[in-house]
Formats: C-alpha cells, structure tokens, sequence
C-alpha cells in the first residue's frame, strides 16, 4: 500500500463519530502520559482551582463562571485532587469538541470525510494544538461549548425541530457557564443567522423561546451567586477593560494590532497548511458566482462579524491586552469556513497531501512536548513549576500533627499541591482571602508553609510571630532526565500558629469570625 493510500485508509477510519472519539481519546492518552511524565505537580492555574473546588459553590472566581471547577469536582470524586483529575477533564473536553465539531462539519458538507478532516483539523491550530496542553482550564470548556454551540445552531438552521432547539439552549447555557465571553460570539453568530432567509426563519420560531429557556435554567445557581457577588465580577470586568490604566487613545493604537494579529494568527498553521495542500484554496474563501448555500454563508459571515467585534471592543473600550485565546469563540466558525474553501479545489492526491502534512505537524508538537520535559529547563521553562519537588515538603508534613488541621500556603502552587498532597484535610491560599471553605476553629492547629523561590517574601508580622518551638524547614532538591540532582534546591519553611490565636485565626480563617 503508498503512502498515500494509507493515509486515505486511516482518514475513511476516523469518518465517523466513533472514529473522531478514538482519535482524540488516542491523542489525548498520549498528550496526557507526556504531561504526567514531568511530574505529578501541579502548576499554572490548575494549583488555584485545586483549592477553590474544595466545596461546591455557584461560582469561585470574578473572572471566570464555574463549568470547568463543577466538572471538576464531579471527577475528583473518583480521581482525587490530583494532576489525573485535570488531565481527565481537559481531554475529556478536547474529545468533545472534536465530535461536535464533526457533527458540525457534517451537517454543513453532508461529507463525513471531510467532517473529520474539519475536526482533526482544529489541532493545527495553535490554541488548541499547544497552548491547549500547557495553559488552558476554563478555556477547554468554552472550546467545547463553542463546538456544542455550532452542531446546534447548524442543526436549526437546517432543521427547526424541538430536539434542535432544545440541543442549542444546553449549547448556550453550557457556553454561558464556561466563559462570559461565550455570550458575545453566540449573538454574533445568531446575528449571521440574521442575514439568511433560512437563517431568519429558524430565529422565528417559537423553538427559539425554549432555547433561551433552557439556558436561563441552567444559569440559576451562577446567577444567584453573581448577585451575591456582583461587585467583585463588576472590578474584574472593569480592571480587563482598563488594562494598563492609560489614556484611551493610547490603550486604542496599543490594542489594534493586538486584535488584527489575534484574528490572523488564530488560523495558523492551519491556513498555511491548507494553502500549500490545496492550491487555489485561497481564491476559494468568497464562492464564485455566489453559489455557496446559506450555511456556508452563515460559517463565513459569523466570522467576519467575530473579527469585527474584536476590533471594534478594542476601539470601544480601549482593550490594550488584547491576547490570541480571547479570539477562539469568536474565530472558530472560521475552521469551517476555511475548510469549506479547501474542499472547493480538493482531489485525493491533495487530500492525501494534507493528511501527511498534519501527521507530520502533529508528530512534531507532541515531540517538541517530550524534548521539553526531557529538558526540564530553559529554554523551554524558566520557573519550571511542574517540576518542584512538593514530595519531599509532602513527607515532612506527613510527620506532622496534621489531623484536622488547617494547611495555608502563602502561594498557590504551594496550596493547590498541598490539596493534592493531602486531600482529606482543609487547605488555604493566602492570595485567594474570598475563599473559605468550613472545617476549622479556633483550638485547631494552623499550618503556614512558604517559600520565598516560589513567590514573595512571607508578611513580616507573620514570620516575626513564628515561634522556634513550632516551626520546620525543608529543603527539596530537583531531579529531572538528564540533569545532575539538585540541579535546583525549593526551601520551604513550616510554621504552626496554635500558640498565636491571633496569627492563627487571620491565616485559617474560621466559618464564623
């Protein structure tokens, strides 16, 4: 068998639901095993959302609303508080994402082939293809709803149904939860809608009143906790508006070309890639004649509307920080506007072009992923955080009168790893003071562990209360592939605040002060 018909081979495989599932179940396996390979630390956000899911609430934190910690929880249930809890959830989401968005595709092209390909095809994109596996939590959700979103509006679009709209509520309320942003791109998209004959029929519908209905419902329990909590939302909106806090012509000229570059770079590699796969995929994008249909027309306009609004927030609102990920609810529409146009000018030698051009840049991520934790350092890393040895701070703790203690680290790495490390007992973050779940009094020991390598130096009238009698050090060496141990050394230092009732009431914080 060529090559090329091999590739065909495994691309009629994966041409099907069952075969998309596999596929990103396989890919997700290995991802997850090259992240485990570091180390079972946690490190970015993971550690802040390791102490946060400690209780169920209507939501955590300002920034963000609370799919990813309920999905969570509802894992770390049977998987613990560990670094598998997480990497369950985030492929579990990618899987998803890559089903829907075949649906999706499938229901736009009526081509099961190219569905795959359209959502293989998503892991050219370097949000989802990189930065996923490195920096993304609540994101992987909006990824999914975003995916969800689109089968959905595709599917009353074309076909009016009550099981459709109902499906499209789920998306919205799903979406809603995942990220505030999700909001603005689904009225874009309803906007594209708008400008179909079809499109404008299928908004018509009384369906569309059971999808609203069915999304509200599922925002009740957020919604409640945002009127309890609306002022801390309203600062955090206001502070990501703000930006650097400078004038709003200066924030305008530093945002645009943020936003431009957000809007192209979203598609890359994957219009480059289609574009030397593919020739004439370019001219392709605008049908000639006008002969696409109107869902073709809906992916495009949805897009364009997308990159427009992002613009135009930066104009509005003086957005100086404009970042690529911001791009993806708005932006991903476009995957399949893109592949759409590369379909147009495909034969089975370019489709089979394509295919070994994506096998060899998918190969080639995941090899640059096992180069970075083989080398454990620069230039890959510079704080190198999944590879602290919280082990060793782990089996001093466990040496300690812990039982129905309270933990607080100073930091959030230290915290949520102290959580992972020691999961039936009631962990803090010194940085997070919104968040107190119940389990201590005052009589209970109070634990204060700090590092001055891993964030700033501890409050002074902390570390000038601490007494000699009650506090321990630990010094962990690093170990890593091919590097001499101790190629780094973590200082922790214990503190235990039971005979300062004052220290230890404002570090642990009691349910009822």
């Amino acid at each position: 068998m060529t090559g090329g018909k091999y590739l065909q081979g495994m691309l009629n495989a994966v041409s099907s639901v069952r075969g998309v599932a596999v596929f990103f179940i396989i890919y997700g396996v290995v991802n997850a095993a090259i992240t485990r390979a570091a180390g079972p630390a946690l490190a970015l956000d993971d550690v802040k959302l390791n102490v946060l899911t400690q209780t169920w609430q209507g939501g955590y934190l300002p920034e963000n609303p609370p799919l990813f910690e309920w999905t969570l929880i509802a894992v770390q249930a049977l998987a613990g508080p560990t670094l598998a809890s997480f990497l369950i959830v985030k492929y579990a989401f990618l899987t998803l994402t890559g089903v829907f968005t075949f649906l999706a595709a499938r229901a736009l092209m009526d081509d099961v082939r190219w569905a795959a390909l359209t959502a293989l095809s998503l892991l050219l994109i370097y949000q989802i293809g990189s930065n996923y596996h490195q920096v993304f939590t609540h994101s992987t959700a909006l990824i999914m709803a975003t995916a969800l979103f689109w089968f959905a509006l595709v599917n009353v679009f074309r076909t009016r149904t009550i099981a459709a709209y109902a499906l499209l509520g789920v998306a919205v309320g799903l979406g809603v939860l995942a990220k505030y942003s999700f909001l603005a791109s689904a009225g874009l998209a309803l906007g594209a809608c708008l400008t179909t004959p079809q499109g404008r029929r299928a908004l018509a519908a009384p369906g569309l009143a059971l999808s609203f209905g069915i999304a509200a419902a599922m925002c009740v329990p957020h919604a409640l906790w945002l009127m309890a909590d609306n002022a801390a939302v309203a600062q955090e909106a206001g502070a990501r508006l703000a930006g650097s806090g400078d004038p709003h012509w200066r924030r305008v000229v530093d945002g645009l070309p943020a936003a431009v570059w957000a809007v192209i770079v979203f598609f890359m590699p994957l219009a480059l890639v289609l574009a030397a796969a593919f020739p004439g995929f370019v001219s392709r994008l605008r049908p000639k004649n006008h002969s696409d249909n109107e869902r073709e027309a809906l992916v495009r306009r949805a897009t364009l509307l997308g990159a427009g609004a992002l613009i135009a927030a930066v104009i509005i609102f003086g957005i100086d920080n404009m970042q690529e990920r911001y791009a993806i609810a708005f932006m991903f529409p476009g995957v399949f506007w893109l592949m759409l146009a590369a379909r147009r000018v495909a034969s089975e030698r370019t489709i089979a072009r394509y295919a070994a051009i994506f096998a060899v840049i998918v190969a080639a991520m995941a090899g640059l992923r096992v180069v970075e934790t083989v080398v454990a350092g620069p230039p890959f890393c510079d704080q190198c955080r999944q590879w602290v040895p919280y082990q060793n701070l782990g089996k001093k703790m466990a040496q300690l009168d812990i039982d129905g203690a309270t933990l607080v680290g100073f930091e959030d790495h230290t915290a949520g790893n102290l959580r992972r490390l020691f999961p039936s007992t009631r962990v803090l973050s010194a940085h997070m003071p919104f968040y107190t779940p119940p389990g201590w009094a005052e009589g209970k020991k109070c634990y204060f562990i700090w590092s001055d390598q891993l964030g700033p130096p501890a409050p002074e009238h902390v570390t000038g209360a601490v007494d000699p009698g009650h506090v321990w050090t630990v010094d962990a060496p690093w170990r890593g592939p091919f590097r001499i141990a101790g190629w780094r050394v973590t200082h922790w230092t214990i503190a235990e605040f039971s005979h300062n009732p004052g220290i230890a009431r404002s570090l642990c914080r009691p349910d009822v002060l």
